[in-house]
């Protein structure tokens, strides 16, 4: 009758422990979601970053100073004025 008693409690712990490993993997699933999740904003912002101030005004034009709706879309992005140096083609 005690090693009954003895297998149930250790049953009941290797319960307990596996409830534990579960919630602890939860919480590290979420920590490594919010990493994932703030680089991507960072290197969101470094690409708008990039195409607003790094990139050449020849590769500019190219690529958005093609048609008025594209150049109004990189314009309404990086806050530009009306005025700047492009013109839609």
């Amino acid at each position: 009758m005690k090693a009954d008693g003895t297998l149930g409690a250790l049953l009941w712990a290797a319960l307990l422990i596996a409830v534990a490993i579960w919630l602890g993997g939860c919480t590290t699933a979420q920590k490594y979601g919010q990493k994932g999740a703030d680089v991507a904003d960072g290197a969101l912002e470094t690409a708008e970053w990039t195409l607003c101030y790094a990139a050449s005004v020849g590769s500019i034009r190219r690529r958005y100073a093609v048609s008025a709706e594209r150049l109004a879309a990189w314009r309404d992005l990086c806050q530009a004025s009306e005025s700047s140096l492009f013109e839609a083609r």
